[in-house]
């Protein structure tokens, strides 16, 4: 019984000194032309992600219309453009061990919750690394949502860590985009630190719907309010 006991503390013990969280600050950016996104992304050591949209950059001109009611903001970029932006920004949980991805969304301005499988991404990781801010990358591709996705990882990190629904790489994603260059992810900065942030689910006890489920309800929403 005391050498049992020894061993439980012995490994209790272990899991705290190999504690560790990494936070990291993504910008996404879009077609180069409208508002940035800043994303916080907290990973603690069992590799559940949390990540929250935080901050708008504005990158358009400051002189063009623009109306805010109810905290929604709507700025007319162009004839065929309009750049909404809701009360509140989309917030996503990453759940390795049960291989879910929860995430708030909005119809506009009304939320709704979804959850989808995690490992949605089939990745093509390539032989070939690149120097990206000075450290060498590896390489890889995928296919999603009628968009190629070429990103650079870095296994040096002790940690997989991806913004956004990426997923499944073994490394931390330091940047991402799309062929066409409409869409870019990259990591701005990160530290690890040595201990174990408890990160919870706060979408635990609400009531989740599909990405299809999402997509046809948001088309309803649409039709409903114009």
């Amino acid at each position: 019984m005391i050498n049992r006991k020894l061993v439980l503390l012995l490994i209790f013990l272990t899991c705290i000194l190999r504690a560790q969280t990494f936070t990291g600050i993504y910008i996404f950016k879009f077609n180069s032309a409208v508002p940035s996104q800043t994303y916080n992304n907290l990973v603690n050591s069992q590799n559940k992600t949390w990540f929250v949209e935080t901050k708008l950059e504005s990158l358009t001109d400051p002189n063009i219309e623009k109306v805010t009611k109810d905290g929604v903001t709507i700025e007319n970029v162009s004839d065929d453009y309009k750049n909404i932006t809701p009360a509140s920004s989309p917030e996503y949980y990453k759940d390795e061990q049960n291989n879910s991805l929860y995430s708030r969304n909005f119809y506009l301005t009304k939320a709704c919750y979804i959850k989808e499988n995690l490992d949605q991404f089939n990745w093509k990781i390539s032989e070939e690394t690149v120097n990206y801010n000075g450290k060498k990358c590896n390489v890889a591709t995928s296919d999603f949502h009628g968009k190629k996705w070429t990103v650079y990882f870095d296994t040096s990190i002790p940690f997989n860590v991806a913004p956004w629904k990426f997923y499944g790489l073994p490394g931390v994603v330091v940047y991402a985009k799309t062929s066409d260059n409409l869409y870019v992810f990259e990591l701005k900065e990160y530290k690890i630190t040595e201990q174990n942030t408890e990160v919870k689910n706060a979408f635990e006890k609400e009531k989740f719907i599909t990405w299809e489920g999402y997509k046809t309800e948001y088309k309803n929403y649409l039709k409903k309010t114009h």
